[in-house]
């Protein structure tokens, strides 16, 4: 059975699944959804996935949304010796590592640098002035559009209703300025600890280049790298790792961007 994977080549979380797939070597077919179109509230895709949310990959019957969930899930359908969530301690520290990436709120930290560009040291290539029109995309484009769709679709009246509740309570868009600077200082603890991780690892496994926690890529090198080329591409660099600040995180990005599957996985601007 072939992997269908519902995604958008710039949507940051898209691109864990997508580098997923490329590190497990799965072939799937690519079906692009445009965010800016609101493409992911459509109909079909409602029908497909009631989240509206992407990447989600259609397998065979089975529908899998949330990117922890769909590296478990290949993990499963397409067993190897090498899992992306290895069993044991390695797999213990996988897990932390995935977990503490994942609450990074990525989208938290894009509009944190609009509004309060004098707490970065300079901005990256990343098109930060897209920012007003996201923020109307989410709180007003995407409501309206809504609330037409559920009266000319009845049987998913409820799933737009529910996304319209979800916009109005949570108001994206607009941090505190001490909001951010909390944000900054999570994203600062994270890559103390993977230092401090990558020194661990290379003691432990002294010949040759390995990944965060072992000889083996894992759930936690997919989502750690796709956060850190996206706060590469704000231009946080020099606040976190260049300059000799986190030399063993500087050498693993290095290392990282210059592998073949992330290179195909991710982006550029």
């Amino acid at each position: 059975m072939a992997v269908t994977l519902y995604h958008e080549d710039i949507s940051y979380y898209s691109q864990r699944a997508r580098l997923a797939l490329v590190e497990k070597g799965i072939q799937y077919e690519s079906k692009f959804i445009s965010v800016a179109k609101g493409e992911m509230i459509d109909p079909w895709f409602v029908r497909l996935n009631p989240e509206g949310r992407i990447p989600i990959i259609v397998h065979g019957d089975k529908v899998v949304n949330e990117t922890s969930k769909i590296l478990e899930y290949l993990d499963q359908a397409f067993p190897s010796e090498t899992p992306l969530n290895p069993p044991g301690d390695e797999g213990k520290k996988v897990q932390y590592f995935r977990d503490f990436v994942h609450s990074i709120a990525i989208g938290d930290v894009m509009a944190g640098i609009y509004h309060y560009p004098h707490l970065v040291p300079k901005l990256g290539n990343f098109p930060i002035n897209r920012i007003p029109s996201i923020i109307k995309l989410v709180h007003e484009d995407i409501p309206k559009k809504s609330a037409e769709l559920a009266e000319k679709h009845p049987d998913l009246k409820d799933i737009y209703l529910r996304k319209i509740k979800e916009k109005k309570e949570k108001a994206w868009g607009s941090p505190s300025e001490e909001y951010f600077k909390n944000v900054l200082k999570n994203i600062d603890q994270l890559l103390t600890e993977v230092e401090k991780q990558l020194l661990e690892t290379k003691q432990r496994i002294p010949n040759g280049q390995s990944f965060l926690c072992g000889q083996n890529v894992s759930a936690a090198d997919v989502f750690l790298i796709v956060l850190i080329n996206r706060l590469k591409q704000y231009g946080l660099g020099e606040m976190f790792w260049t300059n000799g600040k986190r030399p063993l995180v500087e050498a693993y990005i290095e290392w990282m961007m210059s592998r073949e599957s992330c290179k195909r996985a991710l982006p550029s601007f």
